[in-house]
């Protein structure tokens, strides 16, 4: 039983619980079991158990507020599809505007001179 939850916490511990920030747009308080990617995420809760779970649970309904729904919102406003599609376009372009750099380069394309 105790290989089987340490598998089970590997699992979840370098897993990539994409959702979460779905979950976090809506405002809606969060408890997940601890995922490392989201660990130092603010507004999320973690439980080790059941019972912790349940407490976790629990402690958000009752502690919860539209300043924390807020909150929740703002750690993800920056993660719509366009802010990410902008972000890769400036990478991209970043890329290439780096590789015309290295083109243009004398080591790369050597000037012969004429006599």
């Amino acid at each position: 039983m105790r290989a089987a939850l340490a598998r089970e916490h590997v699992f979840t511990s370098y897993g990539s619980a994409i959702k979460v920030r779905e979950y976090l747009a809506t405002g809606k308080p969060v408890v997940m079991a601890p995922c490392n990617e989201y660990l130092q995420t603010p507004g999320l809760r973690f439980y080790r158990g059941t019972r912790e779970f349940i407490a976790q649970v629990e402690a958000a309904l009752q502690e919860d507020s539209s300043s924390l729904a807020a909150r929740r919102q703002a750690v993800v406003k920056d993660g719509t599809w366009d802010e990410r599609a902008r972000q890769l376009a400036a990478l991209i372009h970043a890329l290439l505007r780096g590789r015309r750099h290295l083109h243009s380069s004398p080591t790369l394309h050597p000037v012969t001179e004429r006599p």
